[in-house]
């Protein structure tokens, strides 16, 4: 990891890793207080679905990679097929994101920019256009 990371600019493990948790946190409330993105997580354990998201933000953001969950295709194969996620949906993911990160945690822009950034090369993979 380099200090220009957006992960060590974040803190760097310990610090980071609690952010990062807690971001997570904050925007899956926000998502299932959506309702055109709660749908999506009806069946979904929250708790789990936290922990693997945390764990990948982790490491898109360049800290270690904890993340072991399904590739992105296929853990989105079954939202796409059976309950119509779209490039609606991942757009709106991404702006309760940014909203997440500037509201309730009062993040520079420069930082949520450069997350969402990093959130938008997820999209052909989540979106099932690419392995």
């Amino acid at each position: 990891m380099t200090a220009d990371t957006l992960y060590e600019r974040l803190g760097g493990p310990g610090k980071a890793d609690k952010a990062i948790a807690a971001v997570v946190d904050a925007f899956y409330e926000r998502i299932l207080a959506n309702p055109e993105l709660a749908p999506f997580f009806k069946n979904t354990d929250m708790v789990r679905q936290a922990k693997h998201q945390t764990n990948f933000v982790t490491f898109a953001f360049g800290g270690p990679n904890r993340y072991s969950g399904r590739a992105m295709n296929a853990a989105h194969k079954k939202l796409r097929d059976e309950h119509g996620m779209s490039d609606k949906h991942f757009d709106l993911v991404a702006q309760t994101l940014a909203a997440t990160m500037l509201e309730d945690f009062q993040l520079d822009q420069a930082t949520v920019d450069e997350a969402i950034a990093i959130v938008a090369t997820t999209r052909e993979q989540v979106m099932g256009r690419a392995e």
